[in-house]
């Protein structure tokens, strides 16, 4: 069996709907999300990166191309927020076509705690068929795990332009083949500091941040506590 696969969803320009713009999303170019990844948690996922894959993922790159770094992935969709859901259904077809049964499904501005994600596969009996930040019918875009049936059952629904939120297009989906999302309060989605504090920074998984900065400081933080 494949390791599980972090998927990480990025571009190569930031380009939100007006009434999106605000937090960490801002339009322009602005590699430092990614970049920040690769300065950060990252070089963790390197040292064990034969227990679990890990794929940045882009749609169609700018006219004259793009420079891409080591294990990206381009995939035949617009690179653009609106179609966001084309993207993540890109990733999944990706995904069951190389033979993943579990993938952790990213933002470019999350801090995942690498060696805290595989101690936590090592509890699993099965791999959690839809697991994250639960928002009620839906698990937050951050981050959330989705197993092989459930990205099967994504792909059977189709996907309507006005329904832009990946997420909750993915939470549609599920809940049409009677999946409900798992809650798991250890996946961080909102970095304002009334969230930040319902859980210790020691036992947190993964968490959305406000900016590259960030980032970095939550790798030193956590550093330093190790």
């Amino acid at each position: 069996m494949k390791t599980p696969l972090i998927a990480v969803k990025s571009c190569f320009e930031y380009r939100y709907e007006p009434s999106d713009v605000g937090a960490a999303h801002r339009n322009g170019k602005d590699e430092l999300r990614s970049k920040s990844i690769r300065d950060t948690w990252y070089k963790d996922w390197e040292k064990v990166s034969d227990q679990i894959s890990l794929k940045f993922f882009y749609g169609l790159p700018p006219e004259g191309g793009a420079f891409l770094e080591e294990n990206s992935i381009i995939l035949e969709c617009p690179d653009d927020y609106p179609n966001l859901p084309l993207k993540t259904r890109g990733i999944f077809e990706w995904a069951l076509d190389s033979g993943y049964e579990s993938v952790l499904l990213c933002d470019d501005d999350i801090y995942v705690w690498i060696f805290r994600i595989l101690a936590d596969i090592q509890t699993w009996q099965t791999p959690p068929t839809y697991r994250g930040h639960s928002n009620g019918w839906f698990c937050s875009g951050a981050a959330y795990w989705i197993n092989r049936y459930a990205m099967e059952c994504v792909l059977m629904e189709p996907w309507k332009k006005e329904q832009w939120a990946e997420d909750q297009h993915c939470g549609k989906c599920l809940e049409k083949h009677g999946i409900t999302p798992e809650h798991d309060d250890r996946y961080i989605a909102c970095p304002c500091d009334i969230c930040l504090k319902k859980i210790d920074l020691g036992k947190r998984l993964t968490q959305l941040t406000s900016n590259p900065q960030q980032m970095y400081d939550l790798h030193n933080a956590t550093v330093r506590t190790v």
